[in-house]
């Protein structure tokens, strides 16, 4: 500042003000401290041989850094290689149109913290991904074991499974991790850690733990740890342990007062699984307009979260989990307050759409849909948009509901969940949609719902309906995934009138697939219908 070397601070000389204040330096991206786990060669041997890995490991085990540092390995001999996070599905996936050579980043495709049904897609589709792999199109795929486990589809990747747990990381490994870690820290705190290594790498034993044991170490008082060594290193390592995290993050938000704009952050990032600064910057406005008790609430959340490592900021400034325990934290801590949630989650619906309306496009509008069918994983927590947003999202459901196949199936359950009852074809999707019973993954019955004579001639009275029952038919039912009854062709007869013609195009689509679940009803549907027309005509024959 004072013009002194040119006016340049070098890192080295920021570096010594800090530790000479006793500062503690936090290290800025994963990178900074990562050390290879013991089978990094049978890693990247894989990527050579077969183009596609899917690393599979415990919570905690560095898989999210190790794809980092796999994307850095390959950078290095491909200079022109692009990078794609998948965070939508495989629809993303069949529908990304980057010039190779690229790496397809896909990270948890089941779930973060649990299987989730709507990722139920992945089942079929990544061992077809993987299958198309080449030397310019890689990819590379991470999942918690559990995760996976419970998806039911492990076998269908085996020959890409790569095993990253604590048992990859032997004590080399975990000391040159815990030296790197200790890089920058003020003279009593690296006393501290040298003098308690061996007892620290005794009690932890994968990359996260150690993390976040680093990360607690700022909070310890110095008299304590001048005092009660052992009562401070307890209270560290304590802390640093995975099953700590969820409970560690739902304290934070209980101790700040922070549900409000924890529900904010959860809205806007678990939609796509990343958010960008700009979009929250531009939507912090609009809702402390609605809510004066959020002014400086939401930047201070995220400050917080990226300094405790609960969030990581992309080099755009894009925030994203830096571990699926702090998503499963912040969703624990807004299932306690589901009033509060609904209140906030309302106005931002309100924020997306005018959005819209002042930069155009339908982004808003879209996240508002999804925000709105997420947060019925909290229970009570869903809010209800004031009519004229609800009109404009029963607009945007509708018009999903005119796609076929796959993209019909999504706009289907969305639909089920986003529109309101006014809207015909949003409650023919909860008609559709119905299971009585979805306790076990994999094996789904569709059940009948109760629904009175009125209702069903006011879905019998819309051309609409029709149309997507039809569809429904000749583009769904062949391939979906759910168990339908025989009799379930008169039902949509009751729904819809007479759709022979949709079930005799679907059996004759079907015709060549190597395997249908729903052949029962498709047959039920195209023979009882012909059978019936066949008789008619004979009757007249005879007349």
């Amino acid at each position: 500042m004072g013009g002194l070397d040119d006016g340049l601070w070098t890192r080295e000389q920021a570096e010594q003000v800090i530790a000479k204040h006793e500062g503690y330096l936090v290290s800025g991206q994963d990178r900074d401290g990562y050390v290879q786990p013991t089978n990094w060669g049978d890693l990247t041997q894989a990527l050579a041989k077969r183009h596609a890995i899917m690393i599979i490991g415990q919570s905690g085990s560095g898989k999210t850094a190790t794809a980092e540092a796999l994307w850095l390995h390959l950078k290095g001999g491909i200079p022109d290689l692009k990078r794609v996070h998948i965070t939508h599905g495989p629809d993303q996936l069949r529908t990304d149109t980057t010039v190779p050579p690229v790496l397809y980043d896909i990270e948890d495709p089941w779930g973060r913290f649990k299987f989730e049904p709507d990722s139920r897609p992945w089942n079929d589709q990544l061992a077809p991904a993987f299958e198309s792999a080449r030397h310019d199109r890689i990819f590379i795929a991470t999942s918690r074991s559990d995760v996976a486990e419970a998806s039911h589809a492990e076998n269908n990747i085996q020959r890409w499974r790569m095993p990253l747990n604590a048992e990859k990381y032997g004590r080399p490994q975990l000391r040159q991790l815990y030296r790197n870690l200790s890089k920058g820290l003020p003279p009593d705190l690296s006393a501290f850690v040298h003098e308690y290594q061996l007892t620290v790498l005794r009690e932890l034993s994968l990359p996260l733990e150690l993390r976040k044991f680093f990360d607690s170490l700022p909070d310890l008082a110095s008299d304590e740890l001048a005092r009660q060594p052992q009562a401070a290193l307890a209270t560290a390592t304590k802390r640093a342990h995975q099953d700590s995290i969820e409970r560690t993050v739902v304290d934070q938000l209980e101790a700040r007062d922070a549900i409000k704009p924890a529900a904010i952050l959860w809205a806007l990032i678990k939609p796509y699984g990343r958010l960008s600064a700009d979009v929250l910057r531009g939507l912090d406005d609009a809702l402390v307009d609605i809510h004066s008790s959020l002014e400086g609430k939401i930047s201070t959340l995220v400050n917080s979260f990226v300094t405790g490592r609960n969030l990581r900021q992309g080099a755009d400034g894009s925030l994203a989990y830096y571990h699926g325990k702090v998503e499963a934290g912040i969703e624990t801590a807004l299932a306690g307050h589901p009033q509060a949630v609904r209140l906030t989650l309302r106005p931002l619906i309100d924020a997306l759409l005018a959005r819209d309306d002042d930069q155009g496009g339908s982004w808003g509008i879209e996240t508002a849909a999804e925000i709105i069918r997420l947060s019925q994983r909290i229970a009570d927590a869903t809010p209800r948009p004031p009519r004229a947003s609800q009109d404009r999202l029963n607009r945007l459901v509708e018009n999903k509901l005119k796609a076929t196949g796959r993209d019909l199936e999504n706009a289907l359950r969305l639909a089920a969940t986003v529109g309101s009852s006014i809207s015909n074809l949003s409650e023919v999707a909860r008609w559709l949609e119905y299971r009585p019973d979805r306790s076990f993954p994999g094996l789904v019955d569709w059940g009948k719902p109760e629904r009175d004579a009125d209702w069903y001639a006011r879905m019998r009275a819309d051309p609409d309906v029709r149309e997507l029952i039809e569809s429904f038919v000749c583009t769904v039912l062949p391939t979906d995934q759910t168990s339908f009854p025989r009799g379930f062709a008169s039902d949509l007869a009751e729904l819809a009138g007479d759709v022979t013609g949709a079930f005799l195009a679907a059996a004759q689509e079907s015709a060549g697939y190597g395997h249908i679940r729903n052949t029962q009803p498709g047959r039920a549907g195209a023979i009882d219908r012909i059978g019936t027309g066949l008789g008619r005509k004979r009757r007249l024959a005879s007349s």
